[in-house]
């Protein structure tokens, strides 16, 4: 499903009929009032993106190199992240989550189903960011670290 039915999809069968992008062409979905997720086109391809700021980097370097290495780390074989990825956005000094897509998404329903999977991801991270930036705390991070498949189980 390309960017543009996928776009027509939600406008339509789901009742987003004021669905329209801002001045730079991204279309923000607000999910439960309490997250906004972006969905984008890809620059240079027909891939597209879901994305949210996920925290600010942190200013004290030991929290900054301990976040980082905790993205690393969660990312391998996407552990942490269900096929979504960890991204730094330097001029604004943030991370951000982000999945991207291409044209072999079969249908809404597909996209839905991924959605979801998206902002499970991403309330799981919200959790768990607080304990790591606040505290420095990496071992309450590893502690919680293995209930990513039972959060993203219990929300879907």
């Amino acid at each position: 499903m390309d960017f543009d039915c996928l776009i027509k999809e939600l406008k339509g069968s789901l009742g987003f009929e004021t669905f329209t992008p801002d001045k730079e062409d991204i279309y923000r979905i607000t999910i439960n009032n309490a997250y906004i997720v972006c969905l984008a086109r890809a620059v240079d391809s027909s891939d597209y993106f879901l994305y949210t700021t996920l925290c600010t980097v942190p200013s004290k370097e030991d929290l900054k190199s301990q976040l980082f290495e905790q993205f690393l780390s969660s990312h391998l074989f996407g552990k942490e992240t269900h096929r979504a990825y960890f991204a730094l956005d330097a001029r604004q000094g943030t991370i951000l989550l982000i999945r991207q897509f291409d044209t072999t998404l079969e249908n809404i329903d597909s996209f839905m189903k991924e959605l979801k999977y998206f902002v499970n991801t991403l309330v799981y991270w919200q959790e768990k960011l607080p304990l790591l930036i606040l505290t420095g705390a990496k071992e309450k991070i590893e502690e919680i670290s293995g209930n990513l498949q039972l959060n993203l189980e219990r929300r879907v």
